[in-house]
């Protein structure tokens, strides 16, 4: 019996997923497309002519953005074994060699002022959800609305399985939560492309 690595792939993409009208479903042929468009993004932006357009638009905007369009529009499915191999597999392990990179004195350096931006933004949630609530709740007429902002402002804090704990803390229905996810989804990953996108503007303000 297979063991290690190897165990851990084959489980993977042996995995039942639910049908898909993608035009390419196969889990090896959906890793190798994203694997492309990440290596054609990263040798384009070293092309001259392509320089000032990705001066302007950084290579990990179009690597963030691409594939979620071929998903979009039906090239790449929803869900795919592939996905799984990336998050349980590739993925802690690019984050371990991202965080050799990490300048810990650096860090430290910023002292107070990352503590306060950290617990600048964990309140403005906190405050903004219910005063946003009260100011525009009246508008949705649902009496459980503030229930799916409950476990929106969880997730904006504290990622997905917090959004969930606080799902099943205030007793919102699993049918209630899609349309959360949604907006949880597209104003979470819309900011996530904004701060991608000034990422490139980095040495800017730092000098400002």
């Amino acid at each position: 019996m297979a063991s290690g690595a190897p165990a851990i792939f084959a489980r993977l993409l042996s995995a039942p997923m639910p049908e898909s009208t993608a035009f390419v479903t196969d889990p090896v042929q959906t890793a190798a497309l994203l694997a492309s468009v990440l290596a054609a993004v990263f040798a384009l932006s070293r092309v001259e002519a392509f320089r000032k357009l990705f001066e302007v638009i950084p290579p990990v905007i179009w690597a963030y953005f691409v594939p979620m369009l071929l998903t979009t529009f039906g090239v790449t499915p929803e869900a795919s074994a592939a996905y799984d191999v990336f998050s349980y597999v590739l993925l802690p392990m690019a984050l371990f060699l991202l965080m050799l990179t990490i300048d810990l004195k650096a860090i430290a350096s910023l002292g107070k002022l990352a503590l306060i931006m950290l617990c600048v933004g964990t309140l403005g949630i906190v405050i903004g959800g219910p005063v946003a609530f009260l100011t525009a709740g009246q508008l949705i007429g649902d009496p459980e609305a503030w229930k799916g902002l409950a476990a929106l402002s969880g997730s904006w804090i504290g990622g997905t399985a917090n959004m969930v704990a606080i799902q099943e803390s205030v007793g919102l229905a699993d049918a209630a939560l899609g349309p959360i996810i949604v907006v949880d989804t597209l104003v979470g990953y819309g900011w996530m492309g904004i701060l991608l996108f000034l990422a490139g503007y980095q040495k800017r303000f730092n000098t400002w």
